[in-house]
């Protein structure tokens, strides 16, 4: 595991090494961009936490970004800490939703492992929910997977122009949706959304 930077200053009284011009780091499957490229390295070459950094996932098809994040650079191939995730709707709508855990977990296809892959979670609050499609909005959790560009959806969905809709006809909604896919929700009688 290697960085380079464009200069480096070590600070003896303090024994931090401070990395100026450093564009990205791979962990495991993530690009990690360190706010104005700086990095500090402490002793035992620990990296120390970065703040208002940007994360990519994955490091193949970045398909998901993540700004204004703390990241905790654990190893090469992990990292924890929380971000900002930049959704993008249909409509180039962009809805920033707070994610708060990274971790690395195992793929598996047909009962065997594919390797590894970054997993992040966040909550979009009923009191701001994101508009998934037309006349249609979102509230509640988005699990994220680092090699696909879909997200996982688990909550509920409301309409986007009624105001003050009662929440409790809202429609439960857990399924896996990127902006660009259609939106299929099923409404029976018995929801009582109409």
């Amino acid at each position: 595991w290697s960085v380079s930077s464009e200069s480096a200053k070590i600070d003896l009284k303090t024994q931090l090494l401070d990395l100026i011009g450093v564009d990205e780091l791979q962990v495991s499957d993530a690009y990690i961009l360190p706010s104005k490229g700086k990095l500090e390295i402490g002793e035992d070459f620990k990296i120390l936490t970065l703040s208002n950094s940007d994360i990519l996932l994955d490091t193949i098809n970045e398909f998901h970004k993540f700004t204004q994040s703390t990241v905790e650079i654990n190893s090469k191939n992990q990292f924890s800490g929380s971000g900002i995730y930049e959704y993008v709707n249909f409509n180039d709508d962009t809805f920033n939703i707070p994610f708060s855990e990274f971790k690395l977990i195992e793929v598996y296809e047909d009962s065997r492992s594919k390797g590894q892959t970054s997993f992040s979670s966040g909550i979009v609050k009923k009191d701001k929910p994101i508009l998934m499609e037309p006349g249609f909005n979102f509230f509640g959790n988005i699990e994220l997977f680092a090699n696909k560009e879909q997200l996982l959806f688990n909550g509920k969905i409301i309409p986007s122009e009624i105001k003050n809709f009662d929440e409790s006809r809202a429609i439960s909604y857990n399924n896996y949706f990127a902006p660009g896919d259609e939106l299929s929700i099923n409404i029976s009688d018995q929801d009582n959304f109409y």
